[in-house]
């Protein structure tokens, strides 16, 4: 068997993937998140599904995992009351010039005392440590209380506020532009480039004339004002590569999963591209977890997932759960999310006809030919012309046909499998088994006296002995039923069609001995 999980580990090694496009469509599904609270649950549900504002307050602080709902509640109160000492102070009388530059003034003073690259929202109100993406954050909450309209722009490594935008455009710088809300090496920007440059989004000559810097922030940052959900996104980012860097790495994919669904950037996607292949390959997960995983990994086939390495994946979860553990029922269940979560039909054919065979082959190393069977003629169905399957599969056939007293059952069952998968044709062993079955058919209805169903049966008969040379059919089987013909036709006085059998009989079977005895009593 060859083994694919290696090429989806090296593609977590090199990360150099071609496709044609970044694509957004059902990457992440909010039902597929994993929620580090209730609180957090309550709020996605409220954004989302009632599509309430609100809620993004709830969802900056809900990034701490340890967030309660009586904090946050305490934090929703202080930023009110944040917003209720600035319009009692008379602040909505003032210029804008003016009022921004107090709220500035006061909000620094009351609340942001240390810059710090690696905080959380909540971190504002506990000790006063911020970064830019969180006072932001701040500064926007406030805003939108003191309806001062307001536009958060994104620079590289870098957010601020702009406030009365195509008016005063007053910046609001939390930090200084020197400093942002992430940083990113050179490794990580070449590589990024070099998968817009196979995706032919880039081209050749501008990498010729621009730095790799340059290219970053042209392509890396969209050109675009941002809102204050497309920020709850950025801090779910921030978080997740925090996370990331603390070798969190499962609890780091989780996270982007939750600020796709607020800011689908490409940079997103391609963090949680890299980020979901590394938890696959690294992290030891439960079956029907690595299964869910497995296929959201898969959605990125334009970005370079393969098939071959998705095959892969579940072929080393079908080694551990269907013949290590020898668990049934749990691969089925493993099989059905994975299937459930991918949507590429090419894909899905594969999985399934990996599920199916895999299943017929445990089945069939534990001599259960009967369960087998049912698996096996699945698989056919996907890949008709796999040798290795039709061969497996004749063989199970076969066992099945000799368990079968009943001719006429017998003669229904290799019908079906004769006419419905072609294929199988090719191999000696289900031709004979066919031929046979309509053999003892033929001699069953001419000793029953139904000489139309005979020949009907005998006629294909013949004509799978014509096509398929080499067949393995006793002959003194044939020798019967030819005879039981003869003698039909000869009581009834019909010496031409006897003799006629006759004559047909032996180019099947020259030596027939029973035939030979009719030779001498018909005459040549």
């Amino acid at each position: 068997m060859v083994n694919h999980r290696s090429s989806l580990a090296i593609l977590f090694l090199v990360l150099l993937f071609s496709s044609k496009s970044f694509s957004q469509d059902s990457l992440v599904r909010i039902q597929e998140l994993k929620f580090s609270s209730n609180l957090e649950k309550k709020n996605f549900t409220k954004y989302f599904k009632d599509k309430d504002p609100g809620s993004l307050t709830s969802l900056l602080l809900a990034t701490n995992s340890a967030m309660s709902e009586e904090k946050d509640s305490q934090i929703r109160r202080e930023i009110n009351a944040l917003e209720n000492s600035l319009t009692i102070s008379g602040i909505q009388k003032r210029k804008p010039q003016r009022k921004i530059k107090e709220v500035y003034d006061f909000v620094h003073r009351a609340m942001l005392r240390k810059y710090e690259l690696e905080c959380s929202f909540d971190q504002i109100f506990v000790n006063g440590v911020y970064n830019c993406v969180t006072a932001t954050a701040l500064f926007a909450l406030i805003f939108d209380d003191l309806k001062i309209p307001y536009q958060i722009k994104e620079k590289p490594t870098h957010v601020y506020l702009l406030a009365y935008p195509n008016v005063e455009n007053i910046m609001v710088e939390t930090t200084s532009p020197l400093f942002g809300y992430l940083t990113f090496d050179n490794d990580y920007k070449q590589k990024f480039i070099t998968i817009l440059k196979n995706q032919k989004i880039i081209s050749s000559n501008e990498i010729g004339k621009k730095s790799t810097d340059e290219l970053f922030n042209q392509y890396y940052f969209e050109n675009e004002n941002i809102d204050l959900a497309k920020l709850v996104g950025i801090h779910y980012m921030n978080d997740a590569i925090f996370k990331k860097d603390k070798d969190q790495i499962q609890e780091a994919y989780n996270q982007l999963e939750k600020s796709y669904l607020f800011y689908p950037s490409p940079r997103c996607q391609f963090l949680l591209m890299n980020y979901g292949v590394e938890v696959v390959v690294r992290i030891k997960l439960p079956p029907k977890e690595k299964s869910i995983l497995i296929a959201k990994v898969s959605r990125y086939k334009d970005q370079g997932i393969t098939v071959d390495m998705i095959k892969g994946e579940f072929y080393a979860l079908s080694q551990d759960v269907l013949f290590r553990e020898n668990n049934k029922r749990l691969y089925k269940e493993c099989y059905e999310l994975l299937l459930a979560g991918v949507h590429d039909k090419e894909m899905s054919d594969e999985i399934s006809y990996i599920y199916f065979y895999e299943n017929g082959r445990a089945f069939f190393n534990q001599e259960n030919y009967t369960s087998a069977k049912p698996f096996f003629e699945k698989a056919l169905k996907l890949q008709p012309n796999n040798v290795d399957l039709n061969k497996i599969f004749v063989t199970i056939l076969s066992q099945a046909f000799r368990r079968m007293d009943d001719n006429k059952t017998l003669l229904d069952s290799i019908t079906y499998y004769h006419d419905n998968f072609p294929v199988l044709t090719q191999y000696n062993s289900f031709n004979s088994s066919f031929a046979y079955a309509y053999l003892i058919q033929f001699q069953n209805e001419f000793a029953s006296g139904h000489a139309d169903l005979g020949n009907k049966y005998r006629l294909v008969f013949e004509e799978a002995w014509r096509l398929h040379k080499g067949m393995n059919i006793s002959e003194s089987e044939i020798g019967n039923a030819y005879s039981a013909a003869i003698e039909y036709y000869n009581r009834r006085q019909q010496k031409v069609t006897a003799k006629e059998l006759l004559k047909k009989g032996p180019e099947i079977s020259p030596n027939n001995y029973r035939l030979g005895f009719f030779r001498q009593t018909l005459g040549k």
